[in-house]
C-alpha cells in the first residue's frame, strides 16, 4: 500500500471491486453491488482524530464515501461517523457458512433495496 497520512476523521478502507465480466452493468448498479460486497471491510489506515476506529478493525459501513486509486489499487475512504460497528475479527455473514448470499439487513438497507429495485424496474 502507499503510505499515507490520513487528516482528520478520515478512514482508508480495502476495497473489492466487482469483476468484470461479459454482462454490462450501469454504473450505479455496479456501485450498489460493490457496497454491498464491501459491507464489512478492513480499516487500512486511520486519521488522528478518529476515536474509536482503529487501524485493522473490520468495520460496518452506513454510507459511502469515496473510492480512491492509489498505485493500481482502489480504496474506499469514509469519514468515521459514516461507520456503524468494528469487530476485532472479521466476522462470518450470514446464518451459516453455506449460506449462498450472505448479508446484513437491517430496516434501512431492506428499504434501500425496495427503493433501487423500484427505480430500476427491477
Amino acid at each position: 500500500m502507499t503510505n499515507i497520512n490520513l487528516t482528520g476523521s478520515n478512514v482508508l478502507l480495502e476495497w473489492k471491486e466487482s469483476k468484470e465480466g461479459t454482462l454490462q452493468l450501469p454504473d450505479e448498479l455496479r456501485a450498489q453491488i460493490n457496497a454491498q460486497d464491501n459491507g464489512i471491510t478492513k480499516a487500512l489506515a486511520v486519521g488522528p482524530d478518529c476515536k474509536t476506529i482503529k487501524e485493522g478493525d473490520w468495520v460496518l459501513l452506513n454510507g459511502a464515501g469515496r473510492l480512491l486509486t492509489l498505485d493500481g489499487t482502489t480504496y474506499g475512504l469514509v469519514k468515521e461517523h459514516q461507520i456503524d460497528a468494528t469487530f476485532k475479527k472479521k466476522p462470518v455473514l450470514g446464518k451459516t457458512e453455506l449460506d449462498p448470499l450472505p448479508s446484513i439487513k437491517t430496516e434501512k438497507t431492506e428499504k434501500k433495496v425496495v427503493d433501487f429495485n423500484l427505480k430500476h424496474n427491477l
